[in-house]
Formats: structure tokens, sequence, C-alpha cells
């Protein structure tokens, strides 16, 4: 077992007869710094096990002998105790240990909690903090494909627990095309024995019968899908690299199929024609493993594999969040009106490495209009990214960093810019008020930032007040309601959210004033949002 010491904390008691405290302080550091880890694999080894243990804090008392001239001795007995200490918390547990029982199960942890937006607010996830930055499928894709054996063990663990579909849901084409060819596919000799695509075949077949919606429409996709939910239907096929060739070459049968104008194609297959059945697959090895798949099962059964995979159409998946702060969708529409999303889009500021700048911005502006109140509350939901663009919630070291990099010119142009365009919109808009009093509150935008970060929020702090004061221009007799109030009574209500690759339905669970937001026409509302790839925008309320 390795072990990772993150920070080790020494404090000292001498007795009074000692020599300086300052003396055996400055010596007992040195000892820890230089000679503790060098002796600690003295000790006795640990219990042979996968798991891994997370340890927030361990405390341990321990005496030394600071008389003794031996450094190395003193280390010895230190690291002597040190071990008995870190192995009595982990075989007996307590608060603040995290136990997961190999490391295929830590990152199948990991990926459930960044898929669903929690991640990155839990401490022992601090090893792929370098991934806070990427896009969520890219993060994803980064932890399966660094080591594929143990990325393809992960996938079926994924799909055990119940995960498939969010996983397909988050993962890009590009992303799932790598994942697939380095831990589904990688190259191996090929070994198929007598009989297997015969059982392959009749487990395949009972998993399409249960009408499970498996095929989306791109062969990575289908591929994994298929594969994964079939290890987890009939657990003793694999995983096996074989069982997902074949899952691809009869995905490339299926496509060849599906091309076809011949409606009797079918009709040959299962009077066992092969040789006019197969004559229109052009590619060599395909029509080699079809032929062989002909004999293996016989006409009649291939034909009703082939018809039951050719009549099994896309199903688009989705994924849910749930979100204390679902009412920041509310402010999508204003958005739209006030055409937040082209001026983002235009601004003077740089593309940051791993996200974009209008998600970046889109971020900071709807971390200002919930208020700064929820500023660290947020940072945990899932709900802001998304509203965003992001696929992950980015660390404040990053926004720190990429704060760094603007420039007072930067600032100064985007102010006078967006005064121009919201001049401009005010022109075309009825109803919306431009006086100061309908924002009563502009500390509430005010975000405890400070450096680089603090001005670069000052500067969005008009825009986030502008897309407020829109908001409440549609709420009737709540138009000139503080951002305190509207915050507490629409922005900062419990919801459902689904994403879908072409929808973003926000179900309300929570919201004091719904009667509201239906008067003023939200639950009729469908509207398509560029900056989340035009997602179309609608709301239900309970």
């Amino acid at each position: 077992m390795d072990l990772h010491i993150d920070h080790l904390d020494c404090q000292y008691r001498t007795p009074v007869s000692s020599e300086e405290a300052s003396t055996v302080r400055k010596r007992l550091d040195r000892i820890a710094s230089n000679f503790l880890a060098c002796v600690w694999d003295e000790n006795a080894g640990y219990e042979a096990s996968d798991k891994i243990y997370f340890a927030e804090h361990i405390e341990v008392d321990l005496t030394l002998d600071a008389s003794n001239e031996d450094d190395h001795r003193i280390a010895r007995t230190w690291a002597s105790e040190l071990h008995k200490g870190v192995t009595q918390t982990l075989r007996y547990g307590g608060r603040g240990i995290i136990v997961f029982s190999n490391r295929v199960d830590f990152l199948a942890n990991f990926l459930g909690d960044l898929m669903r937006g929690n991640a990155w607010g839990k401490w022992y996830y601090r090893e792929f903090s370098g991934l806070a930055s990427k896009s969520l499928s890219q993060a994803v894709s980064a932890v399966l494909t660094s080591d594929p054996d143990t990325g393809r063990d992960t996938l079926i663990q994924l799909a055990h627990r119940g995960d498939l579909t969010l996983l397909l849901a988050t993962l890009s084409s590009q992303d799932l095309d790598l994942i697939v060819a380095e831990c589904l596919l990688p190259d191996s000799p090929r070994f198929v024995l007598p009989a297997t695509y015969v059982r392959w075949t009749g487990e395949l077949r009972r998993l399409l019968a249960t009408g499970s919606s498996l095929l989306a429409g791109t062969r990575s996709r289908d591929l994994a899908g298929l594969y994964l939910a079939l290890l987890v239907e009939s657990p003793s096929l694999g995983p096996d690299v074989n069982l997902a060739r074949f899952i691809s070459e009869l995905l490339d049968l299926r496509q060849v199929l599906l091309n076809s104008k011949d409606r009797g194609l079918l009709q040959l297959v299962a009077l066992e024609d092969w040789g006019r059945a197969f004559a229109g697959i052009k590619n060599a090895g395909l029509r080699r493993f079809a032929t062989e798949l002909a004999r293996d099962l016989g006409g009649p059964q291939l034909a009703g594999l082939l018809r039951e995979l050719r009549t099994m159409g896309p199903d688009t998946p989705t994924r849910k969040i749930t979100s204390n702060y679902g009412g920041l969708f509310l402010l999508a529409p204003a958005a739209l009106t006030l055409g937040l999303d082209k001026f983002l889009n235009d601004s003077p500021y740089p593309e940051p490495g791993g996200a974009t700048a209008v998600g970046l911005l889109f971020y900071l502006i709807g971390l200002q209009c919930l208020g700064s109140k929820n500023a660290s509350q947020v940072g945990r939901d899932g709900a802001l990214p998304l509203f965003a663009g992001l696929a992950v919630t980015p660390e404040r070291a990053h926004l720190d960093r990429y704060a760094g990099t603007l420039t007072s010119e930067m600032h100064e142009q985007f102010q006078s810019s967006f005064r121009d365009h919201l001049a401009d919109v005010m022109k075309r808009c009825v109803g919306v008020s431009t006086s100061e009093e309908v924002v009563e509150e502009s500390s509430w935008f005010s975000l405890p930032f400070d450096g680089a970060l603090g001005t670069w929020s000052q500067t969005l702090q008009p825009v986030s007040e502008a897309l407020v004061r829109f908001f409440a221009s549609t709420l009737g007799a709540f138009s000139r309601s503080s951002p305190a109030y509207l915050d507490r009574n629409f922005l900062e209500c419990k919801a459902e959210i689904e994403v879908s690759d072409d929808h973003v339905s926000v179900q309300f669970l929570t919201c004091p004033l719904q009667m509201v937001l239906r008067m003023a026409g939200f639950e009729h509302t469908a509207v398509s949002l560029p900056w989340l790839d035009n997602r179309q925008l609608q709301f239900r309320f309970v």
C-alpha cells in the first residue's frame, strides 16, 4: 500500500528543564523533513488490500527523546508511532475517513459525482483538480483513458450503478470515440470459440426485447450502450474485447442494412442465400464476418436479429440535475431580449484554456444575479455552470489565473461597448425602466472577490443589474422588486432540470410566487438558447 501525506503539522511540547525550545523545534523539523519518509518503509507492512483510504485528519500523540543525538533513531521511533496511529485509524475508521473498495470504485464515485455536478466540493477528489478547467466530457474522457484497463472496469461499474444513460449523455461523440477505442476496443488477437456467436446473439436479442432504447444513432455511442448494458444483464460475458468487437461489426452490418434499398435482403438472409444477401457488402472483412455469423446462427435467427437492430431507432439520452437555484434559468429569456449572447460573444476578452469566454462571463453574471450571500453555496450546485454553458464549475484558482490575463483596456472597452449596447436595446424595449431606483441594492451584485478577479467582477456588474432589471420588467406589479426579493421568491427555488441534446426543461419543485410566473407567461415559454447549443428552454410548475 502506498501512503501519501498531503500535510504534516507538528506541534512540540518540551520540559521546562530541556534545552531551548526553538533549538528542539528546528532539529525535529529537520528530522521530519529529511529522514521521516526515508525510514517509513522499515515499519511492518499493511494488510494486503486494494482498498483506498482517505483521512482528512489523523492526530497521533507520541514521545521522543530529544537527548538522543542519533537523528535516524529518532526518525525511526517517530515513524513507528505514526505508523501505529495510521494503522489503527484505518482499521477502526472514524470521522473524516473515506474508504473505497479499490481504484475502480474510487473512479466510478468521482465520475458519478462529476457528472451530477457534486465533485469539486469534496476534498478527497483533489487528485483531479487539474481537470476542473476542462469540459465535463473532456474530464470524464481523461479519467477513463489515463489507464484503459482501469477505465474499462470503471465504465462497467458505472453501468452497474445505473449511470449508463447519464454517461452517454455527458460524453461528446469525439470523446466517446476515444474512450471506445482505448478502453473497449484495444488492439488484441481475435479469438472466438465455437458457438460463442450463438450465445452472444441470444443475450443480445434478450436485451433488445426488453425495449431498452440503447441505439442513439452514432456508432461509438451504440457500441458502448449495447456492450455495457449486456455486461450488466449478463456479467459472465465479460469484460471481453471480442464481444465488443462482435457488437462493433454487427453495428457495421446494421448500417449496411439501413443504407440498402433492397427490401428482400432479410428474406435472402432467412433463406440462407448468403451470396446474394451479402453481395452488396464492399468491405471484405465485414462480408466475412456476416458469412461466419450466418453459418453459426442459421438464416432465420440472423434475420430476426438484423430485423430487430434495423427497426430500433435513436433515442436522445437525458440527464437530470436537482438544484436549489433552478430559478436562475428564468433570466434566460431576459438575456435573449437583452441580446447578451451575441454581445458577450463579441466581447474583447480572450478565450481561456478549457472553457469559453462566453461561458465564464455568463457564469460570473449568473453568480452576481444570485447575490453575494449565495456565492459559496452556488459553487456546489449544478445549475449555474449549466446555465452558463460550462461542463463543470470553474475553480476559483482558474478564475483568478484567467482574470490576471485581462487588461484595463479590455475592461474599459467592455464597459463602453455595453453602455452603447444597452442604450440601443432600451430604445427598442417598452416597460423597462432605466431608473436606478429599480435596482435598490447594488451591493447585492458585489461578489467577495479581490485582486484581478474583483476588478473583472466589478466590470460585469452593470450587465448583471441590467439582466435582473429586464427579468423584473416581465413580472407586472413586481417589476420594481429588489434583487433580494426577486432572489428569495423566484431565483432561489428548488427545481429538477432535465438536459438532453435538444432541450433544457426546468420543473420547479418549490417557488413561492409561481402563480406570478404563470401569469407572466413563463409556463408557455419555449425559447432556444444560443450559448447552450440552441437547446430549447421550457418551464414546468407543480
